[in-house]
């Protein structure tokens, strides 16, 4: 179990907990069922319909499909969408959260279809099903694609019951504010358990703040902030089914204190696991008669990891350089026809293991302005070309970045690359994005608050770091694509 899993783990327990009080015939347990249980069967559903479709694409007329063949690729369709099933089951995927951004949603489908396609094709080798290569060739674009889209669309149908209250509890989040605000943010996220963030309480906050930004694309969302001390009166206005408590340090005599407020109140305490000296490690629990344990490792980076991360930088990089080499040329002379310099600008970036390199982007700002000074916060900072404003704002100034992910400073996918005298700034906790690969897309370039500085929000990288696999990357690069698309970059 990653670290991030054992994270909320206290808090996934807290979803099997019946609330003191009632709301109706549809409770969050019957709905909380209810959900995985037709998650289930939609899975089965449609991953049968998406494997058949695919099985029988190269026939043009299937009404001249033989009866054996229809019913061998049927066979191979419901097969593909029980591995699918077993799978997730395998991977807790029914009931749990999406992550920072859902990537994590999206890592864990692209990695169910995947092997599930896999072993669909060795279950065809064995039993001899007679199922199409080419179908099966096609089965490994369109079965995520299918599960994202059907996924997306349980969201949607979930948050549709929230704004109604059916069948959904009201979360107050009580303790360390980033904390607080990672799991209200986690909660908003993730629909599947049926929790409302209603507010975030915190003794240690100035008092003119009163809401907080939500972790997301665009910031779209806000969370109430209520300044501490916490109340039984303060839970009861809010209408508080659950208090999470997520608190780093957690005395006797406080949990006492907070049950006794919580029963007043007459709602349920989930206690939240809190490692905050943790982020680099992965963590297991360990049940001890009724104790849990955490047990502690350094997050390894297996080889496997670095050789199919780097095969893979290599082949998308340059693709991406042959495709988008008409529109780089177009972007070097609008830069030189519309400011004097050179079209590229090269600067030194601290890259893994705190080792210098050169990072090299498209020049969006007037040659007058230093080298090394803080990026622009805004589109209209002077030092910003005409033609700049349009590249950054479309982000078209990375691309050269593709030539730095070739020769291997840099990945597809990590943490931003910072400036020499920024990373001397930083603290010792946010100078550990340095032992990974930088990138160009990540988690916090996806994220509404890459328009603060990385430093404040070091969870997105952390969270990177703590869970990066090869199929997080593609998750990544997946939300990157569809990210831009729409406008968000």
């Amino acid at each position: 179990m990653s670290a991030s899993d054992s994270y909320l783990q206290s808090l996934y327990t807290a979803a099997g907990i019946r609330s003191v009080r009632k709301h109706g015939y549809i409770t969050r347990e019957r709905l909380r069922f209810a959900i995985t249980i037709g998650e289930i069967v939609t899975d089965f559903a449609v991953c049968t319909v998406a494997t058949w479709v695919v099985c029988v694409s190269h026939v043009h007329l299937l009404r001249d499909l033989h009866a054996a063949y229809r019913s061998s690729t049927l066979s191979a369709g419901m097969l593909c969408g029980l591995f699918v099933v077993l799978l997730s089951l395998r991977e807790r995927v029914y009931g749990g959260s999406g992550g920072l951004l859902q990537v994590r949603e999206t890592e864990r489908v692209l990695r169910v279809s995947t092997v599930s396609v896999l072993l669909l094709l060795a279950t065809d080798m064995c039993l001899k099903l007679n199922i199409p290569l080419i179908g099966i060739l096609l089965a490994f674009g369109l079965l995520p694609l299918s599960l994202l889209l059907e996924k997306k669309l349980l969201a949607s149908i979930l948050r549709l019951l929230y704004r109604h209250s059916i069948g959904i509890e009201r979360a107050v989040v009580y303790g360390d504010l980033d904390t607080a605000r990672h799991v209200a943010s986690t909660l908003q996220q993730s629909p599947r358990l049926a929790l409302c963030p209603v507010s975030v309480v915190a003794g240690n906050v100035a008092t003119d703040i009163t809401t907080l930004p939500e972790f997301g694309y665009r910031g779209s969302g806000t969370i109430p902030l209520q300044r501490g001390p916490l109340s039984s009166l303060l839970l009861q206005s809010l209408r508080c089914d659950l208090l999470i408590v997520a608190l780093p340090h957690l005395s006797k005599d406080v949990l006492q204190e907070l049950s006794v407020v919580a029963k007043q109140a007459k709602c349920v305490v989930a206690l939240l696991s809190v490692l905050p000296e943790a982020e680099m490690y992965t963590a297991a629990s360990i049940d001890i008669d009724g104790m849990v344990a955490v047990a502690l490792a350094d997050a390894p980076e297996r080889l496997s990891y670095r050789v199919t991360k780097r095969f893979v930088d290599i082949i998308l990089s340059s693709l991406l350089l042959v495709i988008l080499s008409p529109l780089m040329l177009a972007v070097a002379v609008s830069i030189r026809l519309n400011s004097k310099g050179p079209a590229f600008f090269m600067q030194d970036r601290v890259g893994r293991n705190g080792e210098l390199f050169k990072i090299l982007k498209f020049r969006s700002m007037y040659t007058s302005a230093p080298r090394y000074e803080r990026s622009p916060a805004t589109a209209t900072d002077p030092r910003i070309t005409g033609i700049g404003r349009l590249l950054r704002r479309a982000s078209l100034d990375e691309l050269p970045q593709l030539i730095n992910v070739l020769l291997g400073d840099m990945s597809l996918v990590g943490p931003r690359p910072e400036m020499p005298f920024v990373v001397e700034e930083h603290s010792r906790r946010s100078r550990q994005r340095v032992k990974v690969l930088p990138g160009i897309t990540g988690l916090w370039q996806l994220s509404a608050d890459r328009s603060f500085p990385i430093h404040q929000n070091i969870q997105y990288d952390l969270y990177y770091i703590r869970n990066r696999n090869i199929f997080m990357d593609l998750a990544i690069l997946f939300h990157t694509l569809f990210f831009a698309i729409g406008g968000g970059i």
